[in-house]
Formats: structure tokens, sequence, C-alpha cells
């Protein structure tokens, strides 16, 4: 039996498609095509994707992984609740635990990257703010201003820190969130020019931020500059409660260690994620949420809303 239909697509606008024309026979499991707004690039990699879930992961759209790995392209350990529209992986997957249905399709073709081409949001000439690491201790709410931080950026311990809207450049140095820092900006994009400049969420710090909703870089939360090209950067996200990333995550060159023990996107509208390998560990409850009805959620351009299929050949 076979059916054939003109599917809208979502997230996947990005690379040109409105509608896709689908066929699904009964024996689907290498039928081309999967939602998705979690993109994996390692192309060989085992464990480019690794899932470590004791609770709860709900993806309203599908999970995209490159790596050809011919064993454990995507690996998961899943005791809690898992759901997921698809898991497409070009390799194999290896799964233990409860089992996640729809299981991952394994053998779908490798999506490229949908933003190689977009502009970097400050050029490397453009001036520093900061010549060295700046460092907040504050134990009162503050606020900073946007701007190229060269030596990085620490927050410690402080009731809560306001980002006004900008670019948030860093430099030759790591932006660094400590203990029990809350941090909130609107309209802000963070931009990790280099190598020597990751993402450090530590302890029980809090990140509440949403991206901004005009300009070249609409809709993009966080940005790795090509510099960082081929370095395998780490990035460290400590989730506690309240924590949530309204926009789309692009760090393609990152290794991305992500620990959820808290609530993650809960109050989100939506959040996409592109990066090079992510290890995803949640013992609490986390949600990557895909856009919500036409005009109401703003989103990057070439990014679409709803949670349908992706490219189809």
């Amino acid at each position: 039996m076979a059916v054939n239909e003109d599917y809208e697509t979502a997230i996947m606008h990005m690379f040109g498609f409105r509608t896709v024309p689908i066929s699904v026979i009964a024996k689907a499991a290498r039928g081309s095509g999967s939602s998705a707004c979690i993109l994996i690039l390692d192309p060989g990699r085992a464990d480019a994707l690794k899932i470590i879930n004791s609770n709860s992961v709900t993806s309203e759209c599908g999970f995209q992984v490159n790596s050809s790995h011919s064993q454990r392209a995507f690996y998961a350990e899943n005791q809690g609740k898992f759901a997921a529209p698809l898991i497409a992986v070009t390799g194999q997957s290896k799964l233990s635990g409860r089992l996640i249905s729809p299981p991952p399709v394994d053998g779908s073709p490798v999506v490229p990257d949908p933003m190689a081409g977009m502009p970097e949001p400050v050029s490397p000439n453009d001036a520093c703010t900061s010549q060295s690491l700046k460092t907040i201790n504050s134990q009162g709410k503050s606020s900073l201003e946007p701007g190229i931080y060269c030596g990085g950026l620490t927050v410690n311990a402080t009731d809560e820190l306001t980002l006004k809207p900008g670019i948030y450049a860093f430099r030759r140095g790591a932006l660094t969130l400590n203990t029990s820092a809350k941090v909130m900006g609107k309209d802000v994009l963070f931009y990790f020019e280099d190598a020597q400049s990751p993402l450090f969420l530590n302890g029980a710090a809090i990140l509440q931020v949403s991206a901004p909703t005009s300009g070249a870089h609409a809709g993009i939360l966080m940005f790795q500059g090509r510099q960082a090209k081929d370095s395998s950067v780490q990035f460290r996200i400590n989730t506690s409660a309240g924590s949530f990333y309204n926009g789309a995550i692009y760090l393609p060159y990152a290794v991305v260690d992500w620990n959820v023990s808290g609530s993650l996107n809960s109050e989100s509208k939506f959040t996409a994620l592109i990066t090079r390998v992510l290890n995803l560990y949640v013992s609490g409850t986390a949600f990557f949420k895909k856009p919500g009805e036409e005009g109401k959620d703003f989103v990057p351009n070439g990014f679409g809303r709803g949670g349908g299929v992706r490219l189809v050949e």
C-alpha cells in the first residue's frame, strides 16, 4: 500500500522547500525525510548524538544525525519519557533501556549545514570593548552592555544580571556563569568568535535569554565563528530549573555537554540547535519546541513553523 501526498515543510524551509512530495509504504524504515530542529553535523563520529535520559525529553520536532558511524552514530540510554516525531540517523543507532517510539530511522540521508553561508555578526577587525577578562561579582541586581569581550566574561554569584539588547561577542576567552548566577536578556545574540571562546554554565547558574527579532541575524541566539572550524570546542551547559533558550543555537564546531537537572525551555517559544556533537544528560525535564502558529513567534530567516517533514527526494 502506498500513500502519496504533498506535505508542508516546517523547519526545513531553510533548504528552500515549502511543500514536498511524500510517498509512504508499509516498509518505511529507510524512507527519505525527517523533521528536524536538532541537527548534529559530525560526519563520522561514534556517539555524535548521545542521550542519557532518566526523566523526560520532549522534542516537538525531530533529530537529524549526520554521522555515518556503522555501530553507534546515535547512542541512547533511556530510562524515562522520550518523545520526538522522528530521529533520522545516517549511520547506525544503538539503544538501551526503554524503547524509543518511533525508533530511529537508520540509513537516512545527510543534511548539510543550512547556515554555513550566513555572515558572521561581528568582524574580526572590530575593536574590543574590554581588553582582558571581565569578572562580575555583584551580589545585587546589575546590568551589562553589549560589546566585544576580549579575554572573556565571568559572572559569579549575583541576584540578577540583565543583558541589554545587542550582540555579546567573546574573543580569546569564554563566557562563564558560576554558582548561583542568574542572567536574563531579550533581543540578545551571543557570538563565540574563535576556538578559545566557549560557553561554560557551571553549578546552579540560570540563563533566560531570547534572540533578536530584527536585523541580519534575527532569531539567532548563539553563533559560533568560523575561526573555530576543525577545533571541536567543548561547550559545557549545566541547566538549572527555569533556564530557557528562545531562538536558534548555531554551534557547528562545538562538542556540547548539556546537563539538565531542572526544567529546560519550559518557557521558551522556539528552540533549535545545530552543533557538531551533542551529549545530552537529562535527570530533569528537557523541552525542544517548534515554532507556534504563523505570525505568533519569530524564527530566523529560512526556518519554518510547525513540525512537518524536511527535505525529501
